[in-house]
């Protein structure tokens, strides 16, 4: 973008001119990039990876992979998948498994249950991330 450019809101134009200064233009660009790569690039992908799996399939080569889902859920990691799964975010299972990977038992990668009753002690609740874990999982 440069100077001479209308700012858009929600696919409206306004009276102002975008400011490379202006840090709310730049966290406006920031979200248009983050929403393309979220919803425009990773569909892309993962529509033509379906197409090659099937074409893969029609010619009896069928791959053993999860590629679709890694791709879906933006993580190879099934801990992260079954609690987004749950309903967290994408951002907020990573770091529920980073931070307190410790709390959650699992079997074979398969999340069994998470101690709440002690995530609730521990978790940094200044965290962004700490209140959507908690009223998630409670």
């Amino acid at each position: 973008m440069n100077n001479n450019q209308r700012v858009y809101v929600f696919n409206q134009p306004t009276d102002e001119y975008f400011s490379a200064s202006n840090p709310a233009h730049i966290n406006m660009v920031i979200r248009e990039v983050l929403s393309d790569i979220e919803n425009v690039i990773q569909y892309n992908i993962q529509i033509y990876l379906e197409n090659y799996l099937n074409i893969l399939e029609y010619l009896n080569k069928t791959e053993q992979n999860s590629w679709l889902k890694f791709i879906e859920y933006g993580t190879n990691n099934k801990v992260e998948i079954a609690l987004q799964n749950l309903g967290l975010s994408r951002a907020a299972a990573k770091y529920l498994v980073s931070m307190y990977g410790h709390l959650i038992i699992k079997e074979s990668n398969e999340v069994l249950t998470i101690n709440i009753d002690e995530l609730e002690k521990v978790i940094d609740k200044s965290n962004p991330y700490s209140q959507e874990i908690l009223k998630i999982l409670n």
